[in-house]
Parts: C-alpha cells; structure tokens; sequence
C-alpha cells in the first residue's frame, strides 16, 4: 500500500515540477510550441529527469560512499542497487561522477542481475572507465551476497532499497542482521529505504562489543525538490564555473600581450566559454558533479568540510596532498565525458574526442596546472556551500 502511495506522489511531485521546469529538447533549444502533446511529454520527462538527479545529488551528499562520521575513510566503497530503477540509475550516474577517491579508489557498483548489467552498460558503454561493475550472485533479494561483498576490513556497503515498500525492506534488513553474524565483524552497512519506516529494527547485536552495524536512511522527498534545492546546489556549481571562466580570460590576456593570437582564438573558441546562464543544461550538469565532489576531496586529506578553520588548513596542504588531489580532480572531470562514451583524441566536440582523456601523469604541465588551479579553490567552494546552509 505504501509502494502504491509513494507512486502517487511522486506522479503528483512530476507534475508539480512539469509546471515549475523549462521545456528543452537535448540541444538546449525550446520545444515547438505548436506542438502541445510534444512539449507536454518534454518537459514532464525533464521534470522527473531533474528531480531524480537531485534527488540522487542529495542523498549522497547526505550520505557519502566512502565515509561515515563514526567509522570514517571506508577501506573499500561499495553501492548495491538490488533493481535498476530511474531514480535508482540517478543515484548510480551520481556516483559515477563523483566517486573518485585518494589513492585511484573508485566505487564499486553492483547490479542485482545481468538484465539490470547489460541496459547500464548499453545506455554507458564506457562506465567502467568511472566504476567498477559487479553483479550479485544470487537473486535480487538475496542478502547472503550482500553480506559477503566486503573483501577488506573497513568497508562502506550501501544498499538502495527504494524499489520496494519500508515494510519489506525492514524485513529484509533483518534478514541481512542475521547473514552478517556470520561474517567478519569491522564493516559498516547502510540501507537506503523507500520511506521511514513506522518501527525502527534492532540491527545491531545485544553486545556493545558488536562491530557491525546497518544504518537506515530515506532519500529526500521528490515533490518540490528542484524548487527548494537545485539552485542552492547550483551556487556553488556556478562559483566553479566563474572560477574557470575568469582563470581562461586571463589566459587569452595574457596570449593576446604575448602576441600570440592563435592560442587566444583557441581559447576562446572553447564551447564553454561563457557565462553560467548562457550555459547549456547539458554544460551545467558538467559543472555540478565538481561541485558535488568538494567534500569528497576534503575528506580526503581528512579535513571536514564544515571545520571553521578549512581555508587556512587548505592553505597549508602539502605537495604530495596537492598532486593526490590534482589526480583525483581529474579523474572526476574525465568522468562525464566518459559517461558520453567520449574518446581520447584531437578535440572535437561533435564526435566526442577530448585529448586530455589519458592518465594524470601523461598531461602536459599546463594542464597539471590547471587542475592544481582548481583543487586551491576547494575551499572556498566549501565556504560558500556552508553559507547556503545557513
């Protein structure tokens, strides 16, 4: 019954947002106002496809792959996703864009069947590029395979639950309690639920010297959450791309004094240089994953991004934290041209061919640079964040 409630709010959420999105086809063009049914259908696709990406944004914003206040830096990042669903492929993407980790670490991501396997891998030929692609052993409501998943002491497993009712997914993680006494203690569980539940379960063991836990979230409500949400994330988004813009101005300045028009011309001609509203919403999406990966990358050097003092601790970073940081920077820029099925290549962006699609360490020194550039306004970034918190 409440399976059947939440799908009612969510078409209600949809069609609330279908009133409050701009209709766009993929080029960022309006739809034809001539045709209402095809407008209609667009914008209410755009509604629901923005709403999950925020949605996906917030919740692992909320509830971070890779650490948790109690037990912090996860040994090994792992999110199960039981059935494919589309808010449960938002939360995957999202994933895929910011899960880039200290050390080269990727999420893991597991797939409940090779169906679920094969449409992400279809719709993402190059996924693999930003994840590392698993498929459970066993049936989707199996959690003996979840159980076992861990492969090192220390490890985050977040499961995605949301395709079935808070009722069954309590059930089910009792069923997984049980599983998990039977494997290493030293893991941490977290269980995302549909809706909070009417009773909270006993997931721990009686014993304070238990040493496994699961953890019960809910995502955020989908109903007005573009509204209440999607431009307080865009802020710091927006700072990002202003940083970039303004760093590139000064480069063609700087081409233009050193008489050398045609680096200039280059630089300009960059289909991104622009300001933020002139942005495509395919170029904005491409500036929020980097913001979204700010935390990420302070605890990262084991800084908390709400610590008062973060600009002078960042200031201090050290150059090995700085070259980590860089690489990491990277490996998140790469990834929503990867996502594109984009390739390494002389730059063209019609087919999709970047050249700085190539291992951190095979850049040029200015590139290198630019990434460093990028990492030294982290904080800053994470300043502005906590002010739109307030």
């Amino acid at each position: 019954m409440l399976a059947i409630l939440r799908k009612k709010r969510a078409d209600e959420a949809r069609a609330k947002l279908e009133a409050e999105t701009t209709t766009a086809t993929d080029d960022g063009e309006e739809a034809p106002i001539n045709d209402p049914t095809t407008a209609s259908s667009a914008a209410a696709a755009a509604a629901a496809s923005t709403a999950e990406k925020t949605c996906a944004r917030i919740l692992l914003k909320q509830n971070p792959l890779e650490w948790h206040e109690i037990h912090h830096h996860a040994t090994e990042s792992h999110l199960v996703i039981p059935m494919l669903t589309t808010f449960t492929k938002a939360v995957a993407i999202q994933a895929a864009l910011i899960g880039h980790y200290k050390n080269g670490g990727r999420v893991n991501l597991w797939l409940g069947s090779k169906h679920d396997l094969s449409r992400l891998e279809e719709e993402y030929p190059k996924l693999t590029n930003c994840v590392h692609l698993h498929v459970l052993l066993d049936d989707e409501h199996t959690t003996k395979s979840i159980a076992s998943i861990p492969d090192t002491i220390g490890s985050m497993v977040t499961v995605l639950m949301t395709h079935v009712s808070s009722e069954e997914g309590v059930r089910w993680v009792q069923r997984l309690n049980e599983e998990l006494r039977e494997y290493p203690s030293g893991n941490h569980f977290r269980v995302i639920l549909q809706s909070k539940p009417p009773t909270t379960p006993s997931t721990a063991g009686e014993d304070e010297d238990d040493q496994y836990s699961i953890e019960l979230c809910v995502p955020p409500p989908l109903e007005g959450i573009v509204h209440k949400h999607l431009d307080r994330l865009d802020r710091v988004a927006r700072k990002v791309h202003e940083t970039w813009y303004h760093g590139t101005t000064e480069r063609i300045q700087s081409a233009l004094n050193s008489n050398n028009p045609t680096n200039a011309a280059a630089l300009q001609a960059k289909p991104t240089y622009k300001l933020w509203t002139e942005l495509t919403e395919q170029q904005r999406d491409d500036n929020r994953p980097a913001a979204d990966h700010i935390d990420v990358m302070i605890r990262a050097v084991n800084l908390d991004p709400n610590q008062p003092d973060l600009l002078e601790q960042w200031g201090n970073l050290s150059p090995e934290d700085l070259d980590m940081l860089s690489r990491m920077q990277h490996e998140r820029w790469a990834a929503p041209l990867w996502l594109r099925n984009w390739e390494a290549g002389e730059r063209d962006d019609v087919v999709g061919r970047h050249p700085d699609l190539i291992p951190y360490e095979e850049l040029d020194e200015g590139t290198q640079a630019m990434d460093t550039e990028q990492v030294m306004n982290m904080a800053e970034y994470a300043r502005l964040a906590q002010e739109q918190m307030v």
